[in-house]
């Protein structure tokens, strides 16, 4: 089979009265004719995998993409990136990435601002990617030390720039979206008449039946009884019974969830 193989790339590139002339790699050329011919020793010809960058690390301490020592690191290395933190708690300075909070009662408006904040920090990615790019860009024309520290200078303004606008959106621009939403919300909940008094039993019956529907699944062999259990019947019940108020406000107290609504 291989000797058959052999003698097909023979016949078809050259006959053995003309010199063998190896064909140039071209992308345009189809892989067979772009390979050389088949020898002892093949495995030498196949090009070995890129191995994938690694960006540089910034040192701990440094609080900007601005100061010397980011900048220093920069003429390095465009991708550099910041230390990673370990938490993933606490907000990193220098990172795009903002971290998730979440909130122990039920608050859909809350639920609205983490998702605004989530997107402030892929538009900051974003604006990130583009100053990398721009600074393989600068370093590329290059000719001296000097040009290739003015484009790290200008790369670290621009990521600082795109951590200063993702600090915005996310503080001001998220927290008047929240606003705005807790306010819509509360109004909703006045003109309906909701009350977490009257909607908490309600409420409370539907928890105690998927109770007592799981403890029956629990003796059962049939295996769509939990999946049962979890039907939203009960709930858009009490949905429709108090004039579409939200009651997921009162799935746990009975409690009003704006303290000034009656």
């Amino acid at each position: 089979m291989v000797a058959g193989v052999l003698a097909l790339h023979a016949c078809s590139r050259a006959p053995i009265e003309v010199p063998h002339v190896e064909p140039p790699r071209d992308a345009s050329v189809a892989p067979d004719e772009a390979r050389p011919a088949l020898t002892a020793d093949a495995s030498a010809d196949r090009e070995v995998p890129r191995a994938p960058h690694i960006p540089a690390v910034l040192p701990k301490g440094v609080a900007a993409w601005t100061e010397p020592a980011a900048i220093a690191l920069l003429a390095t290395d465009c991708r550099a990136e910041t230390s990673p933190r370990g938490d993933g708690a606490s907000a990193d300075p220098l990172s795009c990435t903002l971290p998730f909070d979440q909130s122990c009662s039920y608050d859909p408006c809350f639920s609205k601002g983490e998702d605004c904040r989530a997107e402030c920090g892929r538009s900051c990615q974003t604006c990130d990617q583009a100053c990398v790019t721009d600074c393989g860009g600068c370093k590329a024309n290059c000719k001296d030390d000097a040009c290739i520290k003015a484009c790290a200078a200008k790369t670290g303004a621009c990521r600082q720039a795109c951590l200063l606008t993702r600090d915005t959106c996310s503080s001001a621009g998220c927290t008047e979206k929240e606003k705005a939403c807790d306010a819509l919300e509360k109004r909703k909940w006045r003109a309906r008449g909701c009350s977490c008094k009257a909607i908490h039993p309600c409420i409370q019956a539907c928890f105690e039946a998927k109770s007592r529907c799981q403890d029956r699944c629990s003796k059962s062999k049939d295996d769509s009884c939990w999946e049962k259990c979890e039907s939203p019947k009960c709930k858009e019940a009490c949905s429709a019974r108090f004039g579409g108020c939200d009651v997921d406000y009162c799935a746990t107290s009975p409690l009003e969830p704006f303290q000034d609504a009656r």
